[in-house]
């Protein structure tokens, strides 16, 4: 029974990355494409802060699966209240934009988002929606070196985006 469920779970897999590959380019779509690149110049290990708060906050960005996507591990304080979140970001190649989900200890909901990187491939925008239909936009960049930033915007019904956190980053190793 159990080499049944495994076999049947093998066999979803594999139909399921199958039928996400572009029928122009099959096979493609599970190869890491140039766009990680703009995802691995955030790995690292990162020392954060949040403007305007005296509290130091971290990130662990590590990538997995072949470099295919990285996950993200911060913890930050803002006056006493501590926030943590976990994310994963990845490229989706057939649907050609970024993807992210985060989790954090502020709510029990699940964020999701999709984004584009700009032409440098520095900066990545990030826009989703919040439980309860707040639009909402990370800006995360980085200067290639030492440095990254973080920002989130609210975004109103007619799309002005009203700055919500910023965090600057400086790379620890």
């Amino acid at each position: 029974m159990q080499r049944l469920l495994l076999t049947a779970i093998a066999c979803a897999t594999f139909i399921a990355s199958v039928c996400g590959q572009d029928p122009k380019e099959p096979g493609k779509a599970n190869e890491p494409g140039p766009e990680l690149a703009n995802l691995s110049a955030f790995v690292g290990t990162w020392e954060l802060t949040v403007e305007g708060v005296k509290e130091k906050g971290s990130a662990e960005i590590k990538a997995i699966l072949g470099g295919r996507f990285i996950t993200e591990d911060v913890k930050l304080s803002f006056g006493g209240v501590k926030m943590d979140w976990h994310g994963v970001l990845g490229y989706d190649r057939v649907k050609k934009q970024y993807t992210g989900v985060w989790f954090d200890n502020m709510a029990n909901t699940t964020k999701s988002d999709t984004g584009e990187a700009d032409k440098t491939g520095r900066i990545l925008s990030f826009r989703g929606e919040h439980a309860g239909n707040a639009k909402f936009l990370w800006r995360i960049s980085n200067d290639g070196k030492k440095a990254m930033t973080i920002e989130m915007f609210e975004v109103a019904k007619d799309g002005k985006e009203t700055p919500v956190m910023k965090v600057r980053g400086e790379k620890q190793k």
